[in-house]
């Protein structure tokens, strides 16, 4: 940071393959006071935060550094920092003013909270140090295979791409009438029906939104998948697993372009999208001990049993759960 001595955010160092980076933007004009500093270089760290993320999702965090000294105390000089809590920011965010006005009161309060009762006095700002961080939010990032019993079901599409695009082949799908596990001509001749251009890939389901906004008319519910134990029945003294869905996503209102899609976690935090054909054969493959089908509502989950006459809202499935776990709660 020494060596910094032209104004801007200039990198100082990297690590890990440049999944980090750091920014120092040194007080060159020697700006006494913290307020006057953070304001004057305000509209360069938005800047340089929408220059990071540009193309994919970031994490970020400031630390403000500064030298306090002990008046009249020979050898005192002490450096500080003031540091913010890591932040999330997306490549189409269009609140980067909210976040960084939110980060600059948290370094003043920090700041004013510090100096009181140190004996020390703020003897001048060094500047702003900026950490990125690469991120990768949950979503679709390369192929992976369906579970098998989710397979077996055939009402799930699970095309097969090699880029890191599945959230825009799960979408094209729908409209994909030959070779639908394929991704190639009959998919990319589809690309026409929706904007995509307003997403990062891989596309995190935070950013579904931004897709919706891109395409009006259209929804998207997203669902994850666990595995549950199926109990023993008399004929058969194991427990299975059964892998079942359950709602990550679920739009307020399903307008007359809506998509289902499934959202299958991997190792590694791998994660890909996939096709839902046909939800009311998904949700209704999952059973109680009593083997009766089970009909889901998409906005509330809530299912109905065959012949029943309340409804039994099943809870969000955890790993080791049994199937009668999820059917707890009648209302």
């Amino acid at each position: 940071m020494q060596k910094v001595n032209s104004p801007g955010f200039i990198e100082i160092d990297t690590s890990l393959h440049r999944t980090i980076v750091w920014y120092f933007r040194k007080n060159v004009d020697n700006v006494a006071s913290y307020r006057a500093f953070l304001n004057s270089i305000e509209s360069e760290l938005i800047s340089k935060l929408r220059e990071c993320g540009r193309i994919n999702p970031i994490k970020y965090n400031l630390k403000l550094e500064a030298t306090y000294v002990v008046p009249n105390l020979h050898n005192s000089a002490q450096n500080r920092a003031f540091k913010t809590s890591v932040r999330e920011l997306y490549v189409h965010s269009c609140n980067v003013e909210r976040l960084v006005d939110r980060d600059f009161s948290a370094l003043l309060a920090e700041e004013d909270y510090a100096g009181k009762y140190s004996g020390f006095s703020l003897s001048c700002i060094d500047g702003l140090l900026l950490g990125v961080y690469e991120y990768t939010p949950m979503g679709g990032s390369s192929y992976l295979p369906l579970p098998e019993s989710i397979l077996n079901r055939n009402d799930v599409i699970n095309p097969q791409n090699i880029d890191r695009q599945c959230f825009k082949w799960a979408i094209l799908a729908k409209h994909v009438l030959c070779d639908r596990a394929r991704v190639g001509t009959n998919y990319s001749s589809e690309e026409h029906r929706y904007d995509f251009s307003a997403l990062s890939t891989p596309t995190p389901v935070c950013e579904i939104k931004v897709f919706e906004k891109s395409n009006p008319g259209t929804i998207v519910n997203v669902y994850g998948v666990r595995k549950c134990v199926k109990n023993k029945n008399k004929n058969n003294k194991k427990s299975s697993t059964q892998s079942v869905a359950y709602p990550l996503r679920i739009a307020a209102e399903e307008k007359e372009d809506h998509f289902d899609l499934l959202l299958i976690t991997g190792k590694d935090d791998k994660n890909h999208y996939a096709f839902i054909s046909n939800f009311s054969r998904l949700a209704s493959s999952q059973k109680n001990n009593h083997q009766h089908r089970l009909f889901y509502c998409k906005r509330y989950f809530a299912s109905l049993l065959c012949g029943a006459h309340k409804p039994v809202v099943p809870l969000m499935p955890k790993e080791g759960d049994t199937l009668k776990d999820q059917s707890r709660g009648v209302v």
